[in-house]
């Protein structure tokens, strides 16, 4: 992601509870920290360090899903890409 210029070490996010819903109402998606711990605001540098789910999900956000796919292709199928 830092190689997008979209994020850097020093960027600062919000570290706190997500909750995305279903534009159909059926239901949602809450990604969670371990142990349900939220630090507020927070590095990339220490969300990284400390496995911050929620902060890896705003990053993938700011990413799209083209991006994501794309590193999900080189990454985790470099010889489908």
């Amino acid at each position: 992601a830092i190689d997008t210029g979209r994020v850097n070490a020093a960027t600062i996010m919000i570290d706190s509870p997500l909750l995305f819903t279903s534009p159909d109402g059926g239901g949602g998606w809450s990604p969670d920290n371990f142990g349900l711990s939220y630090d507020g605001e927070i590095s990339i540098r220490d969300a990284l360090a400390k496995s911050k789910n929620t902060i890896a999900v705003q990053v993938g956000e700011k990413l799209g899903l083209n991006v994501l796919e794309k590193y999900y292709s080189n990454y985790f199928f470099p010889d489908s890409a």
